[in-house]
């Protein structure tokens, strides 16, 4: 084993990427770091008890010719290595022009549905990508410039659901020293050196001049940093749950706040709590630190009433509490009697999430060969469920209901308004917003806790992979 892929081993084994029996397969553009990823996969799995079943590509449709060559060649890669090889393409420009967004945002859009159709595809219980070091520290240096917060500055997490970077400690120089040694070709994508892109002008251009007039090791410190306020993040954001739960009051269709207790409250977890509430009623807008800090003012000022328009929402406060609601359009009629909504609260995956706003307890393990088969044959109950492991590709999220929610349960023909789910199954109005939902990273329902589960998150045999999910109530 190369010394590379020891180091490579190690942090694979410290972040528990990859466990025993777990099937791999690699996201591969072409580049340098994710064929090096390849290489050194194939170095380290039969020490992991695991093995590499497979590489994905996806044709952007961005470059023309380019992408062409870039597609024939990682086919090339796959076939020289004996690896089953998955390709996929996307327009992603025609995306972004129909969504109104960028072309950036459209391609990671784009590619978190192509990584849970390569693990489907492939039969993998995870997909790796080549994101490094370097990443990381560009990542981290784009959301300080943008001005974010904790939770941005975090940066890349090296497991995200069943996506993981098992080289996100390496650093790219490393790599690309690696596959000379070894003799071994990859493309290099002209994109990256157009200047029009931000991230570029951080990697060629602000990054170097950090490394050269302030710190040589400024990647690995950046990296480093970015590992710690994860850590601080996770923590603060449960702790902010928690205290929501003596500052955040009943309310008629809005989120309301107790003034005078959310003043008492540490900034860190003020700011996080006010987050959450607009959150919870702003259907999906953008949260940025100024809606955040403007809310917060109003705690601050003199107590007359006031009021500050938010994304899709706006915050009042009278006799001390700010009441955030969403704002309606005109003709719209108000959503009458919801409770406040926690904001969603990821999933450990695996692992057990307690969320206090609800009182409840969520464990998630993951299951692979005959396990699997077993499990799938179990059915669903009020507090467990099996699901096919692709539904948590890019992270499975708890919150309550949301206005147009809509889930296909077990054995029905058509897709079912939660409403409706619930008139049918009696739930009495005064819990229907009390209810758990499970969603994913597109927001759509996957188990309506207690209720019913989504057609299309259920496993199909032969079952190589799939989730199991329960929830029980604290002291249960």
């Amino acid at each position: 084993m190369t010394s590379l892929a020891a180091r490579v081993l190690r942090s694979v084994r410290a972040r528990g990427l990859v466990s025993a029996g777990d099937r791999i397969v690699v996201a591969v553009s072409g580049g340098a770091d994710s064929v090096a990823l390849v290489h050194l996969l194939l170095e380290i799995t039969p020490s992991l008890d695991a093995a590499v079943v497979g590489i994905a590509h996806l044709h952007h449709g961005l470059r023309g010719s380019d992408a062409d060559a870039d597609q024939a060649f990682v086919g090339a890669l796959a076939a020289g290595l004996a690896l089953q090889f998955h390709a996929s393409s996307r327009d992603v420009g025609a995306l972004a022009r129909d969504r109104g967004i960028s072309v950036e945002q459209a391609g990671h859009e784009a590619r978190r549905a192509f990584y849970a159709w390569a693990i489907a595809a492939s039969g993998a219980s995870v997909l790796a990508t080549g994101h490094t070091a370097d990443d990381q520290a560009e990542t981290v240096l784009l959301r300080l410039i943008r001005g974010a917060g904790t939770r941005g500055l975090g940066g890349i997490h090296p497991r995200h659901g069943r996506v993981v970077r098992p080289l996100i400690d390496m650093t790219r120089a490393e790599l690309r020293r690696y596959l000379a040694a070894r003799h071994v070709a990859w493309r290099e994508d002209a994109t990256n050196d157009d200047p029009a892109i931000v991230r570029n002008r951080v990697r060629r251009e602000l990054v170097p001049l950090l490394r050269e007039r302030f710190s040589p090791a400024v990647v690995g410190v950046l990296a480093r940093a970015a590992d710690v306020l994860r850590d601080d993040e996770a923590y603060l954001e449960v702790a902010a749950t928690e205290a929501a739960a003596s500052v955040v009051l009943q309310g008629d269709g809005s989120v309301t706040l107790d003034r005078e207790r959310l003043a008492r409250l540490h900034p860190a977890l003020a700011r996080r709590v006010v987050r959450q509430a607009i959150r919870a009623v702003s259907r999906g807008g953008s949260v940025g630190a100024r809606h955040v800090d403007s809310v917060l003012e109003l705690v601050q000022g003199p107590g007359r009433e006031a009021q500050v328009l938010l994304p899709e929402a706006s915050a009042t406060v009278s006799a001390g509490r700010i009441s955030v609601r969403e704002r309606r359009e005109a003709g719209r009629p108000a959503r009458a009697g919801r409770a406040p909504m926690p904001a969603p609260m990821e999933l450990v995956v695996p692992g057990d999430t307690d969320v206090p706003g609800m009182g409840l307890q969520f464990t998630a393990t993951t299951l692979a060969g005959s396990a699997a088969e077993s499990a799938a044959s179990l059915g669903q109950t009020p507090d467990m469920v099996v699901l096919d492991a692709g539904a948590a590709t890019g992270g499975l999220f708890v919150r309550t209901r949301r206005p147009g929610d809509r889930v296909r349960p077990v054995g029905l023909a058509g897709r079912k308004k939660l409403q409706d789910l619930f008139v049918d199954r009696g739930v009495p109005r005064a819990e229907r917003d009390r209810v758990a939902v499970v969603v994913d990273a597109h927001d759509a329902v996957v188990w309506v806790v207690g209720h019913a589960v989504s057609e299309a998150a259920v496993p199909r045999p032969p079952a190589s992979s799939v989730l199991l999910l329960k929830v029980k109530r604290f002291g249960g």
